[in-house]
C-alpha cells in the first residue's frame, strides 16, 4: 500500500514537474541556510565551555559611571561600549594583590598580560605573541596538556609552555619538552619547555608562548605603580560562595583607593546618592565571548546570533509559505480527481494519506538537497562568518536528523489542507465541475506580503551599510594615512631601517612610533574635575608627525611650533585632552610647563568610538616597536621593494609582507563589514526564495483567470487593460508591504546606526530605493505568465463554453 502511495505521488509530482521544481528549489534554499545557521550559533555559544573550573572563574572589571539610571549589562542591540558607562579590564599588580589578600571569596587572583617578544631558535629570530600569566593559570584553566603537567607546568620561573602550533612552527615536532627557547635575543634568557597544550578554536585567550609573569617588562619596571593599569585578573572564586558579595568587598576596596575623589566624581558628574559612581563586576570565563562591553582577545555579541537566527527563521518562513500557498492554490484544481477516487472505493484515510505523501517526498528532497548544498558552500560561508566549521560524520548525521524533523513537521502542514478539506467535499460537485477551483484568497496575499516586507527589511538594511562604509571609507580622518606603509616589531632597529630608508628616492619620510594604531597601548587613568580620563600615551620620533600628516594648532598661549623641531621632554596634546584639562586648574597647572603643543583631533580608533584623550612625547628611536613610511606618489611598488631591501639588510633576514595602514584601518569594521555581506547574501537569498513562491502563485492565479481573461478580449480589451488586470494584485501587495516595512526597517537601522560614533543620516532615498527595487524584480518575475496569459487564443479556451 504505502509502494502505491509513493507511486502516485511521484506521477503527481512529475506531471506538475515545474511547481515540483519551484518547491523544491525554494525549500532547499532555505533549509541550507537553517542548517548553516545551526552550525554557526552551536560554535558561538560553545567558547570556553571547557575549563575544569569553569564555575568558579572570573574575569575582573571595572566600572564607572557616567550618568544616573543607566545599564551595565549588554542589551540586545548592544555590540559594543554602553553608553553612559565607561568599562575597564585593565589593573595594576598593586590592586590585583589587594583584592587577592583581601576578599575572603577568592581563593586566588590570576594576572594575564599580553605582548610580543623576539624569539631565536638556531640562529633565526622571529616576532612572537606571548604571555604573562600566574603562576597557578593552568590549575584554573582547562587547556589540554599534549605534554607535560597543568599543576606544575609553571612551577618554575623559567619554565615557558606553548601551544602545539607553535611548537610546529618554530622546532618542526610536538615532541619538544625540556628543549629551549631564547627569547628577547640575549643568550641569557633561555627558557626550558615545560608543556605542550592544544590550544581550541572556542577559546578568547589566544595563547602562544605562555611565561611566569615574573619575566614581563611591566613586572619588572611598574609592580608596584598604582596609575599604569596593564593587567587582566581572573578571579577562581571559592567553592560556593556569593559572587555579589565578592564584587560588593572589591568595590570597598576601590572606593577606599579612590579617597575623597570619589565624592567629587559624583558631584562633578551630577549623580545621584542612589548611583554608585563605581562598580566592579565578575564576568564568567564562559560568558566573555560574547559581551561585547568587556573585550578580551576575540570577541563576539550574542547579537549576531540572534540575526542570522532571524534571517534564517524569516526565509524559512518565506520557504514554507511559497510551499504552503503553491501547494493550496495548486490542490484546489484537484476535485474532479479526489471525486474519482472516492467513487471508486477510496476511502478519507487513504485520500489524507495520499496528501501527506506527495508532501513527505517533496520536503524530504529538499532536506537532502539543503544538507548537500551546504556541504558545498560551506567554505564560503565560513569565509563570510570568519568561523572554521568542519564536521565529523556523527555531526553531519545529526544535523540530517534535524533537518527530517523540520521536514516531517512541514510536510504536515502543508498536506493537512488537501487531506482535511478536499477529502471531505461532495462528490458530485467534483463529477458535475460545480464548485470553484479557487481557495479565498486572504491567507495567501497575507502570505505574500510577509514576503515582500521581509525583503524589503533586507533591502533596506542592506543599502544602509554599504552607504555607512562608504561614508566610513571617505570620511577625513584627521591624517594623511593615503600611501603610508609600516613595518611592526622592530624594536631595537627601527632607527637602523629609518637611516637606510633616507637613502632612498621613493620613501618621503619615515618615522617610529609606539602605542598608536596598532601593537601594544600605554594607558594613564587620570582624575580631572572629579571625572575619570583614560589617557592613551604615544612614544615617537621626531618626524612622526610629519610622516603621519598630522597638524598643530594655535591654542591660547601654545602656538604651532612653525619649523624648529619636537623638543624632548614636552607633551604633545591633542585638542581634545587640552580642552578636558583646560577646565581644571590643578591638572592644567600640572601640565602647563611640560606641554610642546596642541595636535588638531585626528581618528586614531575606529568611527564607532568618539576621539579619546591622547598625548604624545618624543622617544629614543631604537625603543620603538613600529616604523611608518610614507611613500612618494607613483613609486609605491619601489618604495615597498626599499623597505625589504633595507631590512634585510639591517637583520640579515627577509621580510615577508608591509602593510598598508589603510589596511589596518579597515580591519576596525572587520566584522561590520563582514555582516554587511552575511545581509547581502541573505537579500539575495530572501529575494531569489520570495520570487520562485511568486512565480509560481502567479502561474497559477493567472491559470485561475484564463477564462476571464479570453472573454475580456473577445469584448475588446486591449494588452495594456489586461495587463493591468492581470498584475494591479502584485502591486498592491508591494505597496502594502513597503507601509508595513517602514516602521520595522527604521527601527533596526537606527540601532545599527547608533553602535558608530559617527554615522549616516537615515534618508528617505534609502527605503524609496528599495521598494523601487523590490517593485522591478517582482514585475519581472510575474512578466512570463502575463505575456503567456495576453497571447493565449480565447478560442481554445471558450470553445467548449
Amino acid at each position: 500500500m504505502l509502494k502505491t502511495y509513493l507511486q502516485t505521488a511521484l506521477r503527481i509530482h512529475a506531471k506538475n514537474r515545474l511547481y515540483t521544481f519551484i518547491n523544491f528549489l525554494g525549500l532547499s534554499l532555505a533549509i541550507m541556510l537553517g542548517f548553516m545557521t545551526y552550525l554557526y550559533v552551536s560554535d558561538e555559544f560553545s567558547y570556553d565551555k571547557f575549563h575544569t573550573k569553569g564555575d568558579q572563574l572570573f574575569l575582573l572589571n571595572s566600572v564607572e559611571f557616567k550618568k544616573d539610571d543607566v545599564k551595565i549589562q549588554p542589551g540586545l542591540f548592544d555590540i559594543g561600549p554602553i553608553d553612559g558607562v565607561s568599562k575597564s579590564i585593565a589593573h595594576n599588580f598593586p590592586f590585583l594583590t589587594e583584592v587577592a589578600d583581601e576578599v575572603p571569596e577568592i581563593e586566588e587572583i590570576i594576572p594575564y598580560e599580553s605582548n610580543y617578544i623576539s624569539v631565536t631558535r638556531e640562529a633565526n629570530t622571529s616576532t612572537e605573541a606571548v604571555q604573562y600569566v600566574g603562576e597557578r593559570f593552568f590549575s584554573a584553566f582547562g587547556y589540554r596538556f599534549l605534554s607535560g603537567d597543568a599543576e606544575s607546568a609553571l612551577s618554575d620561573i623559567s619554565s615557558v609552555v606553548v601551544t602545539k602550533a607553535f611548537a610546529l612552527r618554530h622546532f618542526g615536532s610536538a615532541d619538544v619538552l625540556g628543549k629551549t627557547l631564547v627569547i628577547g635575543g640575549d643568550s641569557d634568557l633561555s627558557f626550558v619547555v615545560s608543556g605542550v597544550i592544544e590550544l581550541p578554536k572556542n577559546t578568547v585567550l589566544r595563547l602562544n608562548i605562555v611565561l611566569r609573569s615574573e619575566n614581563s617588562y611591566y613586572y619588572k619596571n611598574f609592580k608596584n605603580e598604582r596609575n599604569y593599569n596593564a593587567l587582566l585578573g581572573f578571579a577562581l572564586l571559592r567553592d560556593g560562595v556569593s559572587k555579589a558579595g565578592a564584587e560588593d568587598k572589591i568595590r570597598d576596596l576601590g572606593i577606599r583607593d579612590l579617597g575623597d575623589s570619589f565624592e567629587a566624581r559624583r558631584e562633578n558628574l551630577n549623580l545621584s546618592q542612589e548611583n554608585p559612581v563605581i562598580q566592579y563586576e565578575l564576568t564568567n570565563v564562559s560568558e566573555l565571548y560574547l559581551n561585547p562591553t568587556i573585550r578580551v582577545g576575540k570577541s563576539s555579541s550574542k547579537l549576531y546570533s540572534y540575526i542570522l537566527i532571524a534571517i534564517a527563521v524569516i526565509i524559512l518562513m518565506i520557504a514554507s509559505i511559497n510551499y504552503l500557498s503553491i501547494s493550496i492554490a495548486s490542490s484546489a484544481g484537484r476535485r474532479t480527481e479526489i471525486s474519482i477516487r472516492k467513487v471508486v472505493g477510496a476511502g478519507l484515510f487513504h485520500l489524507r494519506t495520499q496528501f501527506y505523501a506527495e508532501a513527505m517526498i517533496i520536503t524530504m528532497l529538499a532536506v537532502f538537497g539543503g544538507f548537500t548544498m551546504s556541504q558545498l558552500l560551506m567554505p564560503r560561508f565560513n569565509e563570510l562568518a570568519g568561523k572554521d566549521i568542519q564536521l565529523s560524520v556523527n555531526e553531519n548525521l545529526s544535523l540530517v536528523a534535524i533537518g527530517l524533523l523540520f521536514g516531517f513537521l512541514l510536510a504536515f502542514i502543508a498536506g493537512s489542507f488537501p487531506a482535511q478539506v478536499l477529502s471531505r467535499f461532495r462528490v458530485l460537485s467534483g463529477l458535475k465541475g460545480k464548485g470553484s477551483h479557487r481557495v479565498k484568497p486572504g491567507l495567501i496575499r497575507a502570505m505574500v506580503i510577509f514576503q515582500f516586507t521581509m525583503c524589503l527589511v533586507f533591502i533596506s538594511m542592506s543599502l544602509t551599510m554599504h552607504k555607512q562604509f562608504d561614508f566610513i571609507s571617505n570620511k577625513d580622518l584627521g591624517f594623511d594615512k593615503e600611501q603610508v606603509v609600516y613595518v611592526s616589531n622592530v624594536w631595537g632597529i627601527s632607527h637602523l631601517l629609518k637611516e637606510e630608508l633616507t637613502k632612498e628616492p621613493s620613501i618621503q619620510s619615515a618615522a617610529g612610533a609606539s602605542g598608536i594604531f596598532l601593537g601594544s597601548s600605554s594607558f594613564s587613568n587620570l582624575v580631572i574635575k572629579g571625572l575619570p580620563y583614560r589617557l592613551r600615551r604615544v612614544r615617537m620620533d621626531q618626524d612622526f608627525f610629519e610622516t603621519m600628516g598630522l597638524s598643530f594648532v594655535d591654542k591660547e598661549g601654545f602656538p604651532v611650533p612653525g619649523d624648529n623641531p619636537l623638543v624632548e621632554g614636552k607633551d604633545y596634546l591633542n585638542e581634545y585632552f587640552f580642552s578636558a584639562i583646560s577646565e581644571d586648574s590643578v591638572t592644567y597647572g600640572n601640565y602647563a610647563g611640560r606641554i610642546g603643543g596642541i595636535i588638531k583631533d585626528f581618528h586614531f580608533e575606529s568611527l564607532q568610538n568618539e576621539i579619546g584623550s591622547i598625548s604624545f612625547r618624543i622617544a629614543e628611536t631604537s625603543g620603538l616597536s613600529v616604523l611608518f613610511v610614507k611613500l612618494k606618489p607613483g613609486m609605491v611598488l619601489q618604495g615597498i621593494q626599499a623597505i625589504k631591501n633595507a631590512y634585510a639588510s639591517v637583520t640579515d633576514k627577509p621580510l615577508e609582507e608591509v602593510r598598508f595602514l589603510d589596511d589596518y584601518l579597515d580591519a576596525n569594521y572587520k566584522d561590520g563589514q563582514r555582516w554587511q555581506k552575511i545581509v547581502d547574501s541573505s537579500t539575495i537569498l530572501g529575494i531569489v526564495i520570495a520570487c520562485i513562491g511568486l512565480f509560481g502563485l502567479t502561474g497559477i492565479s493567472m491559470g485561475n483567470q484564463i477564462k476571464e481573461i479570453s472573454i475580456r478580449k473577445v469584448l475588446g480589451a486591449s494588452y495594456k487593460d489586461i495587463a493591468f488586470v492581470l498584475n494591479r494584485q502584485t502591486v498592491m501587495l508591494i505597496g502594502v508591504s513597503a507601509l508595513l516595512s517602514l516602521p520595522i526597517s527604521y527601527l533596526l537601522i537606527q540601532n545599527w546606526l547608533d553602535s558608530f560614533a559617527y554615522h549616516i543620516a537615515i534618508s528617505p532615498h534609502l527605503f524609496l530605493w528599495s521598494i523601487v527595487s523590490l517593485f522591478v524584480i517582482a514585475m519581472a518575475t510575474v512578466i512570463y505568465h502575463s505575456v503567456k496569459t495576453v497571447r493565449t487564443d480565447p478560442a481554445k479556451i471558450l470553445r467548449n463554453e
